[in-house]
């Protein structure tokens, strides 16, 4: 295409060429064709930089470039030769391709370390920028910015050579000249004072100290249970696959809250169908931060079990058909507290710190460190089909 493109200029360039040996410029025909030729090489080069897909000029380019001077050259007629230079000077898009076609044949020159002949009437200057120049009358200015400099150079001058008055000697002791200064008494009166200041102020900071250690005793690994979870039983009110990922469900699930149902993304279609979501009661994990997966903001955690050694890798985690949307569940032998707040468990990263022991028994309930139940109001918690020692998240 590129090669068509430039047989086709190189051609037009020709034709120019040929209209110039046959003396024809002074017929109205042919001033029409050139107006045209020159409209359309503008018009061409108004979304270009050259006249074929190029990062540089090509051989098309110079043809044109140099057929276009040949025109403007004419011993015969300086004014139609002068008329058709404005008329390309006047066309922004030709005017910089001729700059650029000049600039390559200086630079064939410098390469190639021969002469060659820039043709000097195409070469449409830059534009000119006028500079602005700011002027300023020193006489209109206030007197003490003008003599500053002098003033300052004398001002330095002196100040080295005259002799310290009075007041810029040094001061004698008081011992020695008496009067005005301060004793050696008073001096270490003052002393003693800034140490003792410094001594209450380093015994308060202390003690403050010691009462916020004693306030906020430092985390321990223990310091969190499985009962600071808010896990709570939820009924799934509709779902549908997430438009943008393949491994996303997005749910409705009502956990009893006065809002309504919660939205919650699981990663599970890769293990369960819509079908298998319909009207199911599940255990949910709400205190959690809603996090945006995929684009959609996931307000909780559906839970599961997992295992690798399982035919059925994943499992839901559901309470009995007879327990209650909304209610919370509990663990044996653990007391019933408040929940952490989402942010808390954000910041300490609780879940994470609990989740290891959280898993399902032999008789896949869910247990947390093997011995605490998870338990509803109805019974405990198992794996949809009593998957044992799974992962529970």
């Amino acid at each position: 295409v590129a090669m068509a493109g430039m047989s086709s200029w190189m051609s037009m360039a020709a034709s120019i060429r040929s209209n110039n040996n046959n003396n024809n410029k002074n017929s109205s025909s042919n001033d029409d064709t050139t107006n045209e030729l020159f409209s359309s090489l503008d018009q061409h080069l108004a979304t270009r930089s050259f006249l074929v897909a190029s990062c540089e000029p090509t051989l098309a380019d110079l043809d044109l470039y140099l057929a276009l001077e040949e025109t403007t050259t004419n011993n015969n007629d300086d004014d139609d030769a002068a008329t058709k230079r404005t008329m390309l000077e006047s066309m922004s898009h030709v005017s910089r391709w001729i700059r650029q076609c000049n600039e390559t044949l200086i630079a064939l020159a410098l390469a190639k370390n021969k002469k060659i002949v820039v043709p000097s009437n195409l070469v449409v200057p830059p534009p000119v920028v006028v500079v602005p120049i700011f002027r300023y009358d020193v006489t209109s200015l206030p007197t003490y910015v003008v003599a500053a400099p002098a003033a300052a150079v004398s001002a330095t001058s002196a100040a080295a050579v005259a002799p310290k008055t009075e007041s810029q000697a040094p001061k004698k002791d008081n011992a020695e000249g008496g009067g005005g200064g301060i004793s050696d008494e008073q001096k270490k009166a003052a002393a003693e004072k800034r140490a003792k200041k410094a001594a209450e102020k380093a015994a308060k900071k202390k003690e403050k100290g010691n009462a916020n250690k004693a306030a906020t005793p430092p985390a321990t690994p223990d310091e969190w249970t499985i009962a600071c979870l808010d896990i709570r039983v939820g009924l799934v009110t509709k779902v549908w696959h997430h438009p943008e990922s393949e491994k996303l469900f997005c749910e409705e699930v009502d956990l009893g809250e006065a809002s309504g149902p919660r939205k919650i993304a699981s990663g599970l279609r890769a293990f369960y169908r819509l079908e298998d979501w319909k009207d199911r009661k599940v255990v949910v994990l709400c205190n959690l931060k809603p996090r945006p997966l995929a684009g959609f903001s996931s307000h909780g955690m559906v839970l599961c079990a997992s295992s690798s050694s399982s035919a059925n890798q994943v499992q839901f985690v559901e309470p009995p058909a007879e327990a209650k949307v909304g209610e919370r569940i509990t663990f044996t032998d653990l007391a019933v507290v408040e929940p952490e707040t989402e942010s808390r468990m954000q910041k300490k990263k609780v879940f994470e710190k609990i989740a290891p022991d959280f898993k399902t028994n032999a008789e896949g309930v869910v247990v947390w460190k093997d011995t605490h139940v998870a338990t509803s109001s109805a019974g405990p918690l198992v794996a949809a089909k009593k998957m044992a020692g799974g992962q529970v998240s």
